[in-house]
């Protein structure tokens, strides 16, 4: 059996393969991922250069990297790829490269320039090999990867205009009917406890669905009844009151384990294709709506009862909520307040 190899890099990252892939992984700060390197003599060698540039950036020390005025699409994309794509999704990085193919499928011939970038681009959406909204998600993705090309100075400006790409039309998905969402309490009841516990728990809290999943039992304060929760994009935490409906659906759930439900934050797909199936089941239609529509039906009923949560309890800014808002209550206040309903 192939043995497993592991290099030390910097303060921070620990680089590892597998021997059922051909690609090297990495630990950075505990967080395990797949990078762009292969596994090969050379993969490594380039793998410890990046992440030992990398560690050194995080310590504030400035790297100097080669000019770069020759550089090739293709080459200043690879780099994209290495260093870029190393933290993102398979399929994120699968998309830039789709995009790359179609609209620069000789890219080692094309130097990186506004002016045949352009021309790449014009020849590509006049082809008519696929749809208006496909070449939109493409222009999106390339724009992305150009911010990156400037910001390393391998070009001088994004040659995209953001106003050339349409953005999508996306219809407002409709909030839960009551006997919606009561049929499929009723379905995951019986079928699956825990996920009829983790769509409870999103109605009655307003959660996010990230931030649920997130959640461990040491963020359940049970003596000052209270859920402290990581606020959307920043580092402070806020707290919201635990009521007797989200305690009833907190006693039926394991308290053996770290998580409060049994899912990562990365299951959220798998999740959502089985709240699909439930609604295609039970006749509900489900076009658009996925877990963030319990919330949005929450929110949406307090306010037709005059009932308004504070923007700190739900998350959002004054100006997102834009509704008369019940402030400086304390969550005891609140815990009483959305009792009532």
């Amino acid at each position: 059996m192939p043995k497993i190899k592991t290099k030390k890099v910097g303060s921070h990252t620990r680089l590892y393969n597998r021997p059922t892939s051909s690609k090297i992984y990495v630990i950075r700060y505990g967080i395990r991922s797949a990078t762009a390197f292969t596994d090969t003599p050379q993969g490594w060698i380039d793998a410890e250069r990046y992440y030992y540039e990398q560690d050194l950036i995080d310590e504030g020390i400035e790297v100097l990297r080669p000019a770069m005025k020759a550089r090739t699409l293709q080459s200043a994309f690879t780099v994209f790829l290495e260093e870029y794509g190393a933290y993102r999704s398979k399929k994120t990085v699968e998309q830039y490269i789709y995009a790359m193919k179609f609209f620069f499928p000789d890219v080692t011939l094309t130097t990186a320039n506004t002016e045949g970038i352009l021309k790449a681009i014009h020849i590509a959406k006049k082809s008519g090999k696929v749809s208006d909204s496909t070449i939109n998600s493409y222009m999106r993705s390339l724009s992305k990867i150009f911010n990156w090309f400037v910001k390393k100075k391998f070009i001088r400006e994004n040659p995209i205009d953001p106003d050339d790409i349409p953005k999508p039309d996306r219809a407002e998905p409709k909030n839960w009917e009551d006997t919606e969402i009561q049929k499929l309490w009723e379905h995951f009841e019986t079928s699956d406890p825990e996920f009829y516990c983790l769509i409870r728990f999103l109605y009655y809290s307003s959660m996010r669905i990230h931030q649920a999943l997130s959640l461990t039992w040491s963020n359940v304060l049970w003596e000052q009844e209270v859920i402290t929760i990581k606020r959307k994009g920043r580092k402070e935490h806020y707290q919201f009151p635990i009521t007797r409906q989200i305690e009833a659906v907190l006693n039926k759930l394991p308290r053996d384990r770290e998580h409060i439900f049994p899912w990562g934050v990365n299951s959220r797909s798998r999740l959502y294709k089985r709240l699909q199936h439930a609604c295609d089941e039970l006749g509900i239609d489900r076009d658009g709506r996925a877990f963030h529509v319990f919330r949005k039906t929450r929110i949406t009923k307090l306010a037709e009862k005059n009932m308004f949560l504070t923007s700190q309890s739900a998350d959002v800014s004054p100006k997102t909520m834009n509704a008369n808002y019940i402030r400086n209550k304390s969550a005891r206040e609140m815990k009483e307040f959305l009792e009532q309903e």
